[in-house]
């Protein structure tokens, strides 16, 4: 996939030329060049049976009012990429881009679910906790796209749409 082709599937081949999203670093996934694949040591995003899930990770990000409002409009499509940790040999990868396709709000999660520090999940129970999901997403099994320049790990994560998107991520064959 080139970045016209990326294109073309952001704007549903020029039918939703209006889009936004957010693109955040997940520092769980890295691109292992022993065995040529990404691995993700945390819980979230999720890639399981032909879905993604973003449920237990990136709360400030799913609760911020801009991009909580923007996610459950679906009116107009709203992506979520993800880049994985710096890598020195092939930078800051893409490793998946969904559009939401669907949201819920949920009430108390599960106290046991992983989070690095523990006592985390209680900011999931003030009753605003939206898991975001899609049926619409790519999943690179190598790295394709990388970060134009390095992206900080950041609570909010950064904002991204058709006017910076080149500004933002380039093909690694371009």
């Amino acid at each position: 996939m080139d970045s016209q082709a990326l294109e073309r599937w952001l704007t549903c081949d020029g039918t939703r030329s209006n889009w936004d999203g957010k693109m955040y670093v997940a520092r769980t996934i890295y691109w292992d060049s022993d065995r040529n694949e990404f691995l993700q040591t945390g819980c979230s995003p999720n890639y399981q049976a032909g879905w993604w899930s973003l449920a237990c990770c990136k709360h400030d990000m799913r609760e911020a009012r801009p991009f909580r409002a923007e996610a459950i409009d679906l009116s107009i499509p709203t992506y979520v990429f993800t880049l994985a940790s710096l890598n020195s040999n092939v930078g800051q990868t893409l490793v998946s881009v969904a559009q939401v396709t669907k949201h819920f709000e949920v009430g108390e999660p599960n106290s046991g679910h992983v989070h690095h520090v523990p006592e985390w999940w209680k900011a999931d129970v003030d009753g605003k906790h939206l898991i975001l999901v899609s049926d619409r997403f790519l999943l690179w099994p190598e790295p394709v796209f990388v970060a134009a320049k390095t992206q900080k790990q950041s609570r909010y994560g950064k904002n991204i749409a058709s006017d910076n998107l080149h500004g933002l991520l380039r093909s690694r064959s371009e």
